[in-house]
C-alpha cells in the first residue's frame, strides 16, 4: 500500500500483482491441502479435511452470535475456499471515477461480468474503454446511467430495464460503491439541504436500490451477495476510540453519520432476508488513494493504499463470505471493524 508500516495481513497473506490478497506459500504439511494430487483416494482425503477444518473454525469464529474475527486456522487453510466470482454477474455504482472503475477492472480480469451504473455515462471514460475491451474469458462491462438520487419508481424501470433491454437474468453481487463525503464538515454548521444529499447517497439510495434489484438477486443458484461500501468513520465504536472527548476536532461528520445510518441499513436487511440466503456486508475500502481520499481536513494524513490494492482485497474477502457472516463489517484486509 505505499506504506513503510506492516500490513495487517502479513504472515498470512500478501498482494499479487493483480492486487488479490492471496495466503502465502508455506511448506506443507503431508496432509496440506496444496498436497492434493497423485493417489485419488488421498487427494479426497486431504480435501475433505481441510474443508471439515476451515468449516469448523469459521462456525467457532461465530459463536455467541458476533460478527466473526479473522483467526489464524491450523496449517490446512488459512480461510475457508469459494468459487470466485469467474462467471457471475455484479452491478457495481459509482463508476464514473474513484473507487468504481477500478471494481470494474478488477471484476474483469477475474472473468466477472459487470454492469457499470454512472450518473453521466457519457463522460464515464475509463469504464467505457473496459466495455470495449471486455474480460477475461469473453466476461463482458456494460456502462448504464444509474443515479441514487432516483426515486422508488425510477430504479424500479432501471431494473426491469436491465433484465428487458440489456438480457440480465440474474444478479450474484450487488456492490453499492458510489458514496457522498466532505472532510472539513462540522454538524454545527451543517445545512438541511447538505445532510439531505449525504443521507440520499449514502443511506437511502442502497436502501432503494437494493430493493428494486432484489427479483434479479433473489434467483436460485445466485450468490445473492450485497456490498454496502462504508468506512471505518461508519463505526460509532471507533468515534469513542478514534477521537475521544476532549480530544479536538472531529473530521466528516455529515459522512459519519449517514455511513453509520448505512451500517444499520446492513444489519436490518441482514436479518430480514436471513432466510433467503442472502449475505449482507458493510465493507472499509481503507484510506485510499482517490479524489475523496485527498480531501483536506486538520490533521489528516494523504491516502497510501492504491486502488488496485484496496479492491483486491475487498473482493478476496467477499469470495471468502459464507451465509455465517451475513450482517458482517469487514475492511479490505480481512479485519473484522466493530460497529
Amino acid at each position: 500500500a505505499g506504506s513503510s508500516e506492516r500490513r495487517p495481513w502479513e504472515g498470512v497473506w500478501e498482494v499479487a500483482k493483480d492486487g488479490e490478497l492471496r495466503t502465502k506459500k508455506r511448506t506443507p504439511p503431508p496432509a496440506r491441502l496444496e498436497s492434493v494430487g497423485g493417489d485419488t483416494s488421498k487427494s479426497m482425503a486431504a480435501l475433505v479435511g481441510a474443508a471439515a477444518c476451515a468449516a469448523a473454525g469459521w462456525v467457532l469464529a461465530h459463536a455467541g452470535g458476533r460478527s466473526p474475527r479473522r483467526v489464524k486456522r491450523n496449517n490446512t487453510l488459512e480461510m475457508p475456499v469459494i468459487a470466485p466470482f469467474e462467471g457471475s454477474t455484479v452491478l457495481v455504482t459509482g463508476c464514473s471515477r474513484g473507487m468504481g472503475p477500478g471494481w470494474c477492472k478488477a471484476l474483469l480480469a477475474r472473468g466477472t461480468n459487470v454492469i457499470a451504473g454512472c450518473r453521466n455515462p457519457r463522460t464515464a471514460a475509463v469504464v467505457n474503454e473496459l466495455a470495449a475491451k471486455g474480460g477475461k474469458g469473453g466476461a463482458w462491462c456494460k456502462v448504464v446511467q444509474l443515479d441514487l438520487g432516483w426515486s422508488e419508481n425510477r430504479l424500479a424501470k432501471f431494473a426491469e430495464d436491465l433484465r428487458t433491454k440489456h438480457g440480465v437474468r440474474r444478479l450474484d453481487l450487488l456492490v453499492n460503491n458510489a458514496g457522498l463525503g466532505e472532510a472539513d464538515d462540522p454538524l454545527l454548521k451543517a445545512s438541511k439541504d447538505n445532510l439531505m444529499s449525504f443521507f440520499e447517497v449514502n443511506t437511502v439510495g442502497p436502501i432503494l436500490l437494493t430493493q428494486a434489484l432484489l427479483p434479479l438477486m433473489n434467483v436460485e443458484g445466485g450468490r445473492k451477495m450485497v456490498c454496502n461500501l462504508n468506512s471505518d468513520l461508519g463505526s460509532c465504536e471507533k468515534v469513542t476510540t478514534d477521537v475521544p472527548v476532549g480530544s479536538g476536532q472531529i473530521t466528516a461528520c455529515s459522512y459519519r453519520v449517514t455511513k453509520a445510518g448505512a451500517n444499520m441499513a446492513t444489519l436490518c436487511l441482514a436479518r430480514e432476508l436471513n432466510d433467503n440466503d442472502f449475505i449482507f456486508v458493510s465493507m472499509s475500502p481503507g484510506h485510499v488513494d482517490t479524489d475523496m481520499g485527498h480531501l483536506p481536513a486538520p490533521g489528516r494524513p494523504k491516502p497510501t493504499l492504491s486502488v488496485r490494492d484496496s479492491v483486491g482485497g475487498m473482493i478476496s474477502v467477499l469470495e471468502r463470505l459464507t451465509p455465517e457472516d451475513n450482517g458482517s463489517f469487514h475492511k479490505f484486509n480481512g479485519d473484522v471493524l466493530p460497529w
